[in-house]
């Protein structure tokens, strides 16, 4: 896939990105514990085959089509994805996607976080063009299902933008980059507007990924990925 020239706009979206990023990561999300990093994370294909030794004791004790199964086969998915293994995450997050719906329904939140995780597969093999309407269902889903304001729904709107950037459309991005910029200054509140007085664009990104009872992203989402995420 050729690269994508630089503009001046992405070059400065991507600075302001991180500005808001870091704001974000300084207030930590209600109820939960703030972040503290892992000092050395576990090699990529470890977490595979940690995350396929709990897919298999989850299969076993709860059976294949339990919501908690399901999520630790989205968490294999996560894993290959960050191992490398983009083709093999890609055919887990359909098949998820395709049981979860048959199980759980089509507007149940772990759904959504599916469609939005199958989406960042089909973003880290290269296929932007691929994400792009699934990031939009994804949208549409969170919107009404979660809310305009929910962080999900936000993060989800930001992968769609950074979708657009991949595929060359910085017109369709930039709308969306600024719907999520506002929508954060006013849901996170004004120290993110204090650093970030300029549009910006912060994308938690498709990859991060949730381990059983602890999230680890960068961004798959959690329930198992927000869903990075």
């Amino acid at each position: 896939m050729s690269e994508v020239p630089r503009t001046g706009c992405a070059e400065t979206m991507d600075a302001l990105r991180e500005e808001l990023q870091r704001a974000a990561e300084e207030r930590s999300v209600e109820g939960l514990p703030p972040y503290r990093p892992v000092e050395e994370p576990a090699p990529a294909d470890d977490l595979v085959s940690e995350s396929e030794r709990i897919l298999a004791d989850r299969e076993r004790t709860l059976g294949a089509d339990h919501p908690d199964t399901l999520l630790a086969r989205t968490n294999v998915g996560g894993a290959c994805q960050q191992a490398g293994h983009a083709d093999r995450a890609v055919r887990l997050f359909e098949q998820i996607l395709a049981d979860g719906e048959r199980v759980l329904g089509p507007d149940h939140p772990d759904i959504l976080t599916f469609r939005n995780n199958l989406a960042g597969g089909h973003e880290a093999a290269g296929d932007p063009a691929r994400a792009i309407p699934l990031y939009e269902d994804a949208l549409s889903g969170r919107e009404r299902v979660l809310g305009p304001d929910d962080l999900r729904t936000l993060q989800c709107r930001d992968n769609l933008a950074r979708a657009h950037e991949l595929t060359a459309a910085p017109t369709r991005a930039v709308p969306l980059h600024e719907r999520t910029l506002s929508d954060r200054e006013r849901t996170l509140g004004g120290a993110c507007a204090k650093l970030c007085p300029k549009l910006t664009a912060y994308s938690l990104g498709p990859h991060g990924l949730v381990l059983a009872a602890s999230p680890v992203r960068t961004g798959i989402v959690s329930p198992i990925a927000s869903g990075h995420a």
